[in-house]
């Protein structure tokens, strides 16, 4: 069987590690939260999880997703209900999983073609 590069991913921000305190994407370190599009990498503002409220997603919907993956950090942490009321109203459909489960699933969905934007806490 004859094996091949596949090229058609190359172009997109692809998550090509995660470390103990940071994220690398296509072999750039990053220790922060950050937004993450297959065309667009973006400081995000917050430092933890518990800060994150509805002012924090104009960022996220700035970038058109079709999907939002929201990774919480070291751990899975369910919203309170205002934040979940706010990835509600904004129409676009979302998950939320822990950082390292929320980069595998961006992957995925970025590789098929999906608009799939990963906000991430680190």
């Amino acid at each position: 069987m004859k094996f091949t590069e596949d090229l058609s991913t190359q172009a997109l921000n692809l998550i090509t590690g995660i470390e103990p305190g940071c994220i690398i994407v296509q072999g750039k370190k990053i220790n922060s939260a950050h937004i993450i599009a297959p065309d667009a990498i973006v400081n995000w503002t917050i430092t933890s999880f518990a800060e994150l409220a509805a002012k924090n997603l104009q960022p996220i919907t700035t970038l058109q997703p079709e999907v939002i993956i929201l990774g919480t950090g070291d751990e899975h942490i369910i919203p309170q209900k205002k934040l979940l009321k706010a990835l509600i109203e904004t129409g676009v459909g979302f998950e939320i999983m822990a950082t390292s489960a929320a980069c595998r699933t961006y992957n995925i969905l970025a590789a098929e073609g999906r608009r799939a934007v990963a906000a991430l806490v680190i």
